[in-house]
C-alpha cells in the first residue's frame, strides 16, 4: 500500500513539475516573441522617423527610399496634390508589421513683406485706422493720406516698415500657380465618380478618394463628411451651418457657406464664394476663384462680417481687363494667413499675414474709391510661427502642416 502511494505521489509530483516547466518554457517563448515583435515595431518606428527626415529636409521625391542603402530598410512614399496642399503617405514594412502615416506639408511663408500691390500707376490712399505692420511694396514707393467718409488717417505712421516701389521681386508667379490649380482640377474631374450621390462619413487619406457629384445644386445639411472626399456640383454647393466638414474639397461655379459655419475645407469656384457672417474656417482652409474661360464674369470671394479664417485666399482673373476678380474681407473679419488676388481687394478687416493684390477697392454707402484702404490692418509681424504656406520660396526645408488619418 505504501509503495503504491509513493508511486502515486511521484507521478503527481512529476506532472506538477512538467506543468511548471511547460509554463516557464511557454512564458519564455511568448516573451521572446513579444520582444521580437516589439523590436520590429521599434525598427519600423525608427525607419518612419528616418523617412520623414529625408522627405522634410531634402529634395527627395522618389517613391521608394532605401534608408540605409542596404536594400533592407525601405520606405514607400505615395505623394499627391490635395487642392492647394501636398500630401505624402509613408509606409514602412518590417517583417509582417506595417506602419503607415499620412501628412500635409508646407513651406515657411515669406515674411519679408506685409503688402505687395502689383499695379504701378495708382497711388495707395490710406484713411481712418488703417495700419500696415511690415514692409510695403506700393506704386511709386509712396502713399497718400486720404479724406474718406469724413475721416483722414489717424496714425502718424500708418506703414511701419520699409516703403518701396512695387512690385515685390519675390512675389508669387500667379500664371504658374493658375496652371498648377487647373492641372489639379482637371485630374480631380477625371477621378470623380459621376454616378456617386452618397459618401462614407469618414474617408482615410490612405484609402481611395471618395466623391459626391451632381449636375444640379447640392445642399449639405447636417451631414458629417471628413477626409479624402471631393464634392462637386455643376451649379452650386450650399453648406449649412449644421454641417461638419473636415479636410474635404468643394468644387462648383458657386459655393455658399451659411452664416455661423465652422469647419476645415478647400473651396474652388469659377464664379463666386460666399462665406456667411460669423463663420470660422480653421487651418488649413483655402478659398480659390479660378475662371473656366478668360471671359468668365467677375469672380468674387467674400468673407462675411465678423468671420475668422486661417489659411489662404487666391483669386485669379481672366484675360479681359474688365472682368477683374474681387476679394472682400468685411468688417470685423480676421484672416490668419495670406491673400493672393490678381484683381481687386476690398479690405475692411484684419489680415495677420500678408497680401499680394492687383489693387485695392473701397465701396461705401456714398461712393467708390480706387486703391484705397479705410480702417484696415495688415500685420505680418504677428503672423503665427505655426502657419505654413503652400508656396515654395526657395528653402528646401519643409514642415508638417497636419497629420492625417
Amino acid at each position: 500500500m505504501l509503495k503504491a502511494s509513493a508511486l502515486l505521489y511521484s507521478i503527481v509530483f512529476s506532472i506538477v513539475i512538467l506543468i511548471i516547466t511547460l509554463f516557464i518554457v511557454s512564458s519564455l517563448y511568448y516573451s521572446q516573441v513579444s520582444l521580437i515583435r516589439l523590436s520590429k515595431l521599434e525598427r519600423a518606428n525608427d525607419n518612419m522617423e528616418s523617412a520623414l527626415a529625408v522627405l522634410l529636409y531634402t529634395d527627395n521625391n522618389t517613391s521608394t527610399i532605401d534608408l540605409f542603402k542596404d536594400g533592407k530598410d525601405l520606405a514607400y512614399v505615395n505623394a499627391y496634390k490635395w487642392g492647394m496642399y501636398d500630401i505624402k503617405t509613408v509606409t514602412c514594412i518590417v517583417g509582417k508589421d506595417t506602419l503607415q502615416k499620412s501628412f500635409v506639408f508646407g513651406y515657411e511663408p515669406d515674411r519679408n513683406y506685409a503688402l505687395n500691390i502689383n499695379s504701378n500707376d495708382r497711388v495707395l490712399n490710406i484713411a481712418g485706422r488703417t495700419l500696415i505692420k511690415g514692409n510695403a511694396y506700393v506704386p511709386n514707393g509712396t502713399f497718400k493720406r486720404a479724406y474718406i467718409e469724413g475721416r483722414s488717417s489717424l496714425s502718424s505712421n500708418p506703414i511701419q516698415g520699409f516703403i518701396k516701389p512695387s512690385p515685390y521681386g519675390s512675389g508669387i508667379d500667379m500664371k504658374k500657380l493658375k496652371q498648377e490649380f487647373n492641372s489639379f482640377l482637371n485630374e480631380a474631374n477625371s477621378t470623380i465618380d459621376l454616378a456617386a450621390e452618397e459618401v462614407t462619413q469618414i474617408v482615410s487619406f490612405s484609402s481611395a478618394q471618395s466623391s459626391i457629384f451632381s449636375e444640379n445644386a447640392i445642399h449639405i445639411g447636417s451631414e458629417k463628411i471628413k477626409g479624402h472626399c471631393i464634392i462637386k456640383s455643376e451649379r452650386k454647393i450650399f453648406v449649412s451651418s449644421q454641417a461638419i466638414l473636415e479636410d474635404v474639397i468643394l468644387i462648383a461655379p458657386e459655393i455658399e457657406l451659411e452664416s455661423g459655419f465652422t469647419g476645415v475645407l478647400q473651396c474652388y469656384a469659377s464664379s463666386k464664394i460666399l462665406v456667411g457672417k460669423q463663420s470660422n474656417l480653421k487651418y488649413p482652409s483655402a478659398l480659390c476663384i479660378l475662371p473656366n474661360t478668360p471671359y468668365d464674369s467677375i469672380g468674387s470671394i467674400m468673407l462675411g462680417e465678423d468671420s475668422k479664417m486661417a489659411g489662404t485666399i487666391i483669386a485669379f482673373t481672366g484675360t479681359d481687363r474688365n472682368s477683374q476678380s474681387l476679394v472682400v474681407i468685411d468688417k470685423g473679419c480676421k484672416l490668419y494667413g495670406q491673400v493672393f488676388c490678381e484683381g481687386y481687394t476690398q479690405l475692411q478687416g484684419n489680415v495677420i499675414g500678408n497680401i499680394q493684390t492687383g489693387s485695392f477697392y473701397l465701396k461705401t454707402t456714398s461712393s467708390i474709391y480706387d486703391n484705397t484702404l479705410l480702417d484696415a490692418e495688415i500685420d505680418v509681424l504677428q503672423m503665427d510661427t505655426n502657419y505654413l504656406s503652400y508656396f515654395y520660396n526657395g528653402r528646401p526645408h519643409k514642415r508638417i502642416v497636419k497629420w492625417l488619418y
